[in-house]
């Protein structure tokens, strides 16, 4: 398979596997909050929250032509990979959602800059993988399954 093509397999598959692992992480605070509506109930977090989800999208589908190419082309451990990729997805994504907050407000911590970058880039990205852990070795695991087979449609046609 050219390149080109596992780029757009991986991207393809990646962007959907993200999109599932946001609505399950939706699900996941309103069941913690009890809030259906959270989002929308606390308008001060509402951009960073949607601008989070707009990184990990695209850190999907950045990481996602290189989960394509690693999985179709270079022939590497399905699962593996679309475990490491997620997780990677998973952090860069959130770590350009928490540093909007703390260019808003860590920057300026009357505890200096370590406490800002610990409270607005550490415990974010520590409580996103804690939490996030179990859904992305699953959706993970699923993507790279996915994109191994998509490769055994196209070699079945």
């Amino acid at each position: 398979m050219d390149e080109q093509r596992a780029k757009q397999i991986g991207i393809r598959k990646t962007t959907i596997a993200v999109l599932i692992a946001l609505a399950v992480a939706y699900a996941m605070m309103a069941g913690m909050t009890g809030d259906g509506g959270w989002l929308f109930s606390e308008p001060s977090i509402m951009f960073n929250i949607i601008a989070g989800a707009v990184f990990v999208l695209a850190a999907g589908m950045f990481i996602g032509s290189f989960t394509g190419v690693s999985i179709l082309n270079k022939g590497r451990n399905c699962y593996w990979i679309g475990i490491k990729n997620s997780f990677y997805i998973l952090w860069l994504g959130t770590l350009l959602g928490a540093l909007i907050g703390f260019l808003q407000e860590g920057i300026h911590s009357p505890f200096g800059l370590l406490d800002g970058m610990d409270n607005y880039i550490v415990k974010p990205i520590a409580m996103v993988t804690i939490f996030g852990c179990v859904p992305t070795i699953i959706i993970g695991a699923i993507l790279g399954r996915s994109i191994k087979k998509s490769n055994a449609d196209k070699a079945g046609q």
